[in-house]
């Protein structure tokens, strides 16, 4: 919805149709009256996979209160195609969408997270309001809207502790960080940003992880500016960033970045 959100909002999402999220999740929310926006690829839909959701029941949700989200219309890998099958894979799942449900979504989910600078400002062309990747962290005013953080809540990182945690966790406040586009070329990347609060400085640890486990780094820091220098390259795939701290105030301040080669 349009309009200002109170401080400590929490959004609730959920990545692909499953048929679960019908039978399992959206009862569990809708006793609490949570909202949860579900992102949806077409293509699943469209193949009527008896393990997901079909169009009746998406639009029973929509009807019953659930916002309904992008997610691409294959769930490809999207940095690996052209800008032209990205086009494709947007306009597809688009028409579909005004034909099942009448109307566009104006909230997209990357698939895997995974994203570039090239697909972020072709989805502000399409007048997609946000984009959301499936990196950590909490959004603030510095956020880029075409890739903002979500917390994974699953199996493995979905303890009631670790809610309480994020859910508490404020932004951090970073600007001008490199490399701009998640999807790197340079191996090791330059990885680089300035903190709106440079008390924070001081007392950021941040973390790097690839498929190989923790990448060993060394963390400079120049007032309100910080570089992080990688001890070794990225393994191919997907990597994350994760940077925390704490305020005067005790909070935890939390900055997240995912990166693909």
């Amino acid at each position: 919805n349009d309009g200002q959100l109170p401080n400590n909002t929490i959004g609730i999402s959920v990545d692909d149709a499953d048929k679960s999220f019908l039978t399992t999740a959206w009862p569990k929310f809708k006793e609490k009256n949570l909202p949860v926006t579900l992102f949806v690829n077409t293509s699943t839909i469209v193949g009527n996979n008896k393990n997901y959701l079909n169009w009746d029941q998406i639009r029973q949700l929509k009807s019953e209160g659930v916002a309904i989200g992008a997610h691409s219309h294959t769930h490809n890998h999207l940095t690996e195609l052209s800008d032209t099958q990205f086009i494709d894979e947007i306009e597809l799942s688009n028409k579909i969408f005004l034909k099942e449900l009448g109307v566009i979504p104006s909230l997209f989910a990357y698939p895997y997270g995974e994203t570039n600078e090239k697909m972020m400002s072709l989805l502000k062309d399409y007048k997609f309001k946000v984009a959301f990747g499936q990196h950590s962290g909490v959004i603030n005013e510095t956020s880029n809207l075409y890739y903002l953080p979500r917390f994974s809540l699953n199996e493995k990182y979905g303890d009631i502790d670790r809610v309480k945690f994020i859910s508490q966790s404020k932004g951090m406040g970073v600007y001008d960080f490199i490399p701009s586009d998640p999807h790197i070329i340079e191996n090791p990347p330059y990885i680089g940003f300035s903190l709106l609060d440079s008390h924070l400085a001081p007392k950021i640890d941040c973390f790097v992880f690839d498929k190989k486990g923790q990448v060993e780094n060394e963390i400079f820091k120049f007032n309100e500016r910080i570089e992080i220098r990688l001890m070794r390259k990225l393994h191919k795939g997907r990597s994350r960033l994760n940077c925390t701290a704490k305020d005067n105030l005790d909070n935890w301040r939390w900055f997240g970045y995912q990166f693909y080669l």
